[in-house]
């Protein structure tokens, strides 16, 4: 009787240990991607209808829906299968000469078998999606010539090398007495403002560093609402460091979708019907960090927004105040990489000759501004609250609110499209 229960128990573990094996096999054939990374998925249209997948777990060759390769994940290979008959490629070699179009929907992986056929699901977050680059460099290049024939070059310029941005940022002069004058606005008022953007779908104009734009975003993330927003910057570098944040985010909250269309071109180029606005009645378009004050033409710039926008739709805006203009002004001036950063598509920096760079204040117009030779090359706008509403107006704008930090060197400016 002994010996029979223990030959029933070495048959019971016998049996477990089987069990245990086929349901590993079970679960490599079906592990859903979808709930262990579900942040920003690179997503090209190649034509054809191949579109290349690819997140951290891997790239994926897919062809009308059906995965035909991928690469990073060799082990994951259904058994029998033969790789050497798999053709096997990244994709990243084509995409210097393939058109890449924003997409409305992505295909979840939610299989490691290689021939499975994938039904296009509801986007969760679109990583940068542009237009082909080379066409985008292209456009920059003639509206640099155009610039230089006018003595006078253009924001946008000025960030194709996010590198040397990055090096401005670090000691930023937009900045006083504290890391980031509007994410302390932010802080301090925010049980006044959020009321303001919650239920709006947002829209950032430039991006950068991206450390106020991601305040907003976690305020929404935290609310019951959608999260769905869409930015454009002329730097996909900037876009791309924005996606990688969004994907953090993500893993922070799994339970909060968080929709993304990020658009890589100048300001002067979006239209609406390259937003997704999804179902939200109304958008909050935002643009922080000063950024209207690279315009030379103001009113270029409020006409982006203005066409941008339907009666009912909110703009909120960030930026420095002329209160401490002689502090601020010195501050520019000392600054040893604002030369490299404002003339980084004209000159190498090793050939920059700091001699000839000229800063200058004009009290009139509130701009600070740098010469190099007789070309201007960089420009900051420093504002007054009534100024900008009064601008505005003429834009079919209509006051709301505005909120300014302890120190009166930043506002936030709250309107409405009317």
């Amino acid at each position: 009787m002994k010996k029979f229960k223990t030959q029933a128990v070495r048959a019971i573990k016998a049996l477990f240990v089987f069990f245990v094996f086929l349901l590993s096999l079970f679960s490599i054939d079906t592990v859903n991607y979808s709930e262990l990374y579900s942040g920003p998925y690179l997503h090209y249209i190649l034509g054809d209808g191949e579109v290349i997948e690819s997140s951290p777990l891997g790239t994926y060759l897919v062809r009308h829906g059906k995965i035909i390769a991928k690469d990073m994940m060799e082990y994951a290979f259904p058994s029998g299968s033969d790789p050497d008959s798999i053709k096997m490629r990244s994709g990243l070699d084509r995409f210097d000469d393939t058109r890449t179009v924003p997409v409305k929907t992505r295909l979840v992986i939610k299989s490691r078998k290689v021939g499975e056929y994938l039904k296009p699901q509801p986007v969760i977050a679109l990583a940068p999606l542009a237009y082909a680059s080379r066409k985008k460099e292209e456009i920059l290049n003639q509206r640099l010539n155009d610039q230089l024939s006018r003595h006078e070059l253009q924001g946008e310029q000025w960030y194709r090398n996010p590198r040397d941005w990055l090096m401005v940022a670090f000691c930023n002069p937009v900045h006083y007495k504290c890391g980031n004058n509007e994410l302390a606005i932010l802080e301090q008022y925010r049980l006044s403002i959020y009321p303001q953007i919650a239920n709006h779908t947002q829209v950032y104009y430039g991006i950068g560093t991206a450390e106020t734009e991601m305040e907003l975003v976690r305020w929404q993330i935290e609310s019951r609402s959608p999260v769905k927003l869409n930015a454009i910057d002329v730097s996909q570098d900037f876009l791309d460091i924005f996606a990688g944040k969004l994907a953090a985010k993500q893993i922070e909250y799994p339970r909060k979708n968080i929709s993304a269309n990020l658009i890589c071109d100048i300001f002067q180029n979006l239209d609406r019907s390259r937003l997704d606005l999804g179902q939200t009645k109304h958008s909050i378009h935002i643009c922080v960090g000063n950024t209207i004050g690279n315009s030379r033409d103001q009113a270029e710039i409020f006409k982006v927004f203005q066409s941008n926008t339907r009666p009912g739709d909110k703009l909120l805006l960030g930026f420095q105040l002329r209160n401490h203009i002689a502090r601020t002004f010195k501050k520019y001036r000392a600054n040893p990489y604002y030369l490299n950063f404002a003339v980084n598509q004209i000159v190498k920096s090793s050939q920059i000759d700091y001699r000839r760079a000229k800063w200058s204040y004009e009290p009139k117009t509130g701009f600070i501004v740098l010469h190099y030779g007789g070309i201007e090359v960089f420009r900051s706008k420093k504002y007054q609250v009534k100024q900008v509403v009064r601008e505005l107006a003429g834009h079919d704008f209509a006051y709301l609110d505005n909120w300014v930090d302890r120190y009166r060197n930043s506002a936030i400016l709250l309107m409405k499209k009317v």
